[in-house]
């Protein structure tokens, strides 16, 4: 019986040692752990990737639940002709359990452009330096501020967006990739400026509604809604758009504009067909064509 309480208590005391090596092992490393040259070689690799310097603020090295980098924000910087882009409060990391089945995902988490993102990245590759030719990305997104994300653009225009992505998307040649894009918008404020030559007054939409799907080399509108009944744009396309060599393209479009807006218009809208307006005041065409004419086929819809 004493022989038994003696390994017991060996055990004990084992185990008690083994205990306190691994805690000391941990705190060893993470006091001197390189975390400085760590995040710096990890933005200098990102940056070289997307031709863009990253630089964060406040950044530091996590182990769990996933092995990555937080930061409190980081500014990506524009090239020549666009300003840089702020990211807000960011989490980007590998889970553990990735690690473990052999599967690398990316989880990243921002408080960015006045809202939240939370996406996953699947697919990336095993041996270090390789890069991807092809990624599974879900993302969602929920009360972006849209003029934060599209600086420098012909339009000043503000929205809320609330937007999730979906599917494969092909580095090598994004005309491959097969996504799945959906997107609402609430808050539209298109302020006064130029389309296609056409100079337009600020603009109020209450809403706008988007379903976009890229697969085998087109572009697939199955909706986009802009504006209500009540607003002075009121637009719903659906259609194809090639991405290949020419470019053709297939849309049905119904339009209709109103109040000061249509002024701005009114040479735009004396080019479509006036059999093409019904009697609630919308334009109902069809627009086709390709890259190579800059004057696109438009026919009525009845």
């Amino acid at each position: 019986m004493k022989n038994i309480k003696d390994v017991f208590s060996s055990i004990y005391r084992l185990k008690f040692y083994i205990i306190i090596f691994v805690v000391a092992f941990l705190v060893f490393f993470v006091v001197y752990f390189p975390q400085e040259q760590v995040i710096r070689m990890i933005f200098n690799n990102i940056s070289a990737q997307v031709g863009k310097e990253i630089i964060p603020s406040e950044a530091s090295v996590s182990f769990f639940p996933a092995i990555g980098i937080d930061f409190k924000s980081a500014r990506i910087s524009g090239n020549n002709n666009s300003s840089d882009l702020y990211l807000g409060e960011t989490s980007v990391g590998i889970p553990l359990t990735s690690i473990i089945t052999f599967s690398p995902s990316l989880d990243i988490s921002s408080k960015s452009f006045n809202g939240d993102i939370d996406a996953k990245i699947l697919g990336l590759p095993i041996k270090p330096g390789k890069s991807p030719d092809e990624i599974y990305l879900d993302m969602e997104s929920k009360g972006l501020l849209l003029s934060e994300i599209l600086k420098d653009q012909v339009l000043d225009i503000e929205a809320l967006v609330d937007l999730a992505i979906q599917g494969n998307l092909n580095l090598v040649n994004p005309s491959y990739s097969d996504v799945d894009i959906t997107s609402t918008l609430s808050k539209i404020q298109i302020k006064e400026g130029k389309i296609m030559g056409f100079p337009i007054p600020n603009v109020l939409i209450k809403k706008g509604e988007l379903a976009v799907a890229v697969a085998k080399n087109e572009i697939i509108i199955a909706k986009m809604n802009l504006g209500t009944p009540s607003d002075d744009l009121n637009l719903y396309v659906k259609g194809k758009i090639s991405l290949k060599m020419n470019n053709p393209y297939d849309l049905n479009i119904k339009l209709k504009v109103t109040g000061e807006l249509a002024q701005q218009f009114a040479s735009f809208l004396a080019m479509l067909p006036a059999q093409a307006k019904n009697t609630e005041g919308f334009y109902n065409i069809r627009i086709k064509g390709d890259k190579r004419s800059p004057i696109p086929q438009i026919t009525p819809i009845q």
